[in-house]
């Protein structure tokens, strides 16, 4: 994803890494919560711009981070709340450069999603008192 020159080869390579963390999220395929947040991490982390926000842990689709974080196993949930967040990162500067800004004003919308993530989401891990789910806000 963050070597992408397009925005097919975005595509891909988000659905790529979807898969692949889909797995690692429902190792435990006895455990109800697991199966969940391993469906919930595929489907959300799909769509393309909610895709972004969903593996930076943004807005729109920062709760799902929660489930993954409380449902994977623990060195699993460890490396899905770190590495995907990089890759995310260096993905969404790639998908900003991509689109021009006279078309859409992607990073007017960029700053808005990531001042609200940091209120929302210092504002919600001040009530929690499940470690792994503060870990997920």
């Amino acid at each position: 994803m963050a070597g992408a020159g397009d925005l097919i080869q975005l595509v891909m390579g988000m659905l790529l890494s979807s898969v692949t963390g889909c797995v690692l999220a429902a190792y435990h395929r006895d455990w109800e919560i697991s199966l969940e947040a391993g469906m919930k991490y595929f489907l959300v982390g799909a769509l393309v711009l909610v895709g972004l926000f969903f593996k930076l842990g943004a807005l729109p689709a920062h709760t799902w981070v929660l489930d993954l974080a409380e449902g994977a196993p623990v060195p699993s949930a460890a490396f899905l709340t770190v590495v995907p967040k990089i890759v995310g990162a260096v993905a969404l500067y790639r998908f900003v450069k991509l689109v021009p800004e006279d078309i859409a004003p992607v990073r007017l919308l960029v700053a808005i999603v990531a001042a609200a993530t940091m209120t929302l989401g210092n504002l919600c891990a001040l009530l929690q008192d499940d470690v792994r789910r503060l870990m997920g806000w």
